[in-house]
């Protein structure tokens, strides 16, 4: 298949050749269509390097989101590991050792929100 496309794309650039060195009835026509083909094949090419780089791009952004993903949940996996293990160390009517805990996923939020999520707990506990 590949055979035929290359000998079929010689083919016709030797015809077009032959055509343009003989100066026929329609050597003007040819060459018109000869410089559209040329920039269709800049633009085509241009749009090929453009669709390249924003693939590349793409990877990239995504091979970083990735790895920010992964230590996003490394650190919370991390982060309720330490949880666990301080609240079993804990006891439950220590005031001081719960204010000296420390809950990274609340670092969004904002103090009334942590407050309200504190209450919450206390009520549930």
């Amino acid at each position: 298949m590949l055979y035929f496309i290359f000998f079929s794309g010689l083919a016709l650039t030797m015809w077009t050749a032959a055509v343009v060195r003989a100066e026929g009835a329609y050597q003007e026509e040819v060459k018109e269509e000869l410089i559209l083909t040329l920039s269709n094949s800049k633009v085509l090419l241009g749009n090929i390097k453009t669709l390249v780089t924003l693939l590349f791009k793409d990877l990239v952004k995504a091979e970083k989101f990735k790895r920010e993903n992964n230590s996003i949940s490394n650190s919370k996996k991390i982060t309720y590991l330490n949880v666990n293990e301080e609240k079993e160390i804990q006891s439950p009517s220590s005031k001081e050792n719960e204010e000296e805990f420390y809950d990274s996923s609340l670092v969004d939020f904002s103090p009334e929100v942590i407050n309200l999520i504190e209450e919450e707990e206390e009520k549930i506990a």
